[in-house]
């Protein structure tokens, strides 16, 4: 008579990406209820930045778990932690742009025309979001002060940082002109993620100190972030939410590997659900 152990064994372990999916349904039906406006689009998109931007329990409850020292905000933070640990090994990207604690964009970034100026050239980027789509959207260009003529142009469809690289008359210029033109370039990033992680370095020890003006969430690996909860509430939500469309999106293959990140991220909104009770 034949067992199907292995089957059984596969059949048992956890599939975090569907507990992640069934935790995010009375999630999204919470915020859907609480956010819902009979003048304005009720898209999730919309109602997720109305999560983000306005008073509201779930934002209270975060900020609550980030600054505090109970056993609930030591596993939420400890819960942080992994899924920041997990994203950072392993990428997942969600519309094209990697998912993770410190690449999160929470609102567009209103900025589409900068300039800066360094060692006698200006270098301005330009974003004209109101040319037509399939004509050169971005304009870059490496301007001379002392003749004020263009030395180097850069134009491509859209903003991307991959085809910004690939240019031809990218890759012409000068190193110099590269690195303080591309500066210029992630200024009109039209998704400018927050960067909320604080960088640091690991003492002679392997301790790591708190940078100033920071909260921490995992001395022990060094993961500290800004001393705003307000914000990084606001990047939690968007993150979570960007998990949530990898899925939905078909971006995310049911991996092993994939499971490791989608655990912490279902501990996480579960923790959040029991605020809605």
């Amino acid at each position: 008579m034949p067992i199907f152990l292995q089957n059984w064994l596969e059949s048992s372990r956890p599939n975090y990406c569907l507990m992640f999916i069934h935790a995010w349904i009375p999630f999204n039906a919470w915020f859907r209820d609480e956010f819902y406006d009979a003048n304005a689009r009720n898209g999730d998109r919309e109602l997720i930045d109305r999560l983000k931007t306005h008073p509201n329990k779930i934002k209270n409850r975060i900020a609550a778990l980030l600054l505090g020292q109970d056993e609930d905000a030591l596993l939420f933070k400890s819960l942080l932690s992994k899924l920041n640990t997990e994203l950072n090994a392993h990428a997942i990207h969600q519309n094209g742009r990697r998912v993770g604690l410190n690449t999160t964009c929470i609102a567009d970034n209103a900025n589409n025309s900068m300039s800066i100026s360094s060692r006698g050239y200006d270098y301005k980027c330009v974003y004209n979001v109101r040319a037509p789509r399939g004509t050169n959207r971005v304009r870059c260009e490496v301007i001379s002060r002392r003749t004020g003529v263009t030395k180097y142009l850069v134009e491509i469809l859209e903003w991307s940082l991959q085809d910004f690289h690939a240019n031809p008359d990218f890759q012409g210029m000068e190193e110099k002109h590269r690195v303080k033109l591309e500066e210029c370039f992630m200024l009109i990033n039209p998704k400018k993620p927050e960067e909320i992680v604080k960088s640091v370095t690991p003492n002679p020890n392997g301790s790591y100190t708190q940078p100033r003006h920071s909260m921490t969430i995992d001395a022990g690996k060094g993961l500290f972030v800004v001393n705003d909860a307000d914000k990084v509430s606001m990047v939690i939500i968007q993150l979570l939410y960007n998990l949530r469309c990898a899925i939905f999106h078909g971006e995310v293959e049911p991996t092993s590997t994939n499971m490791g990140i989608y655990e912490p991220a279902f501990h996480v909104l579960n923790i959040l659900n029991q605020e809605l009770i």
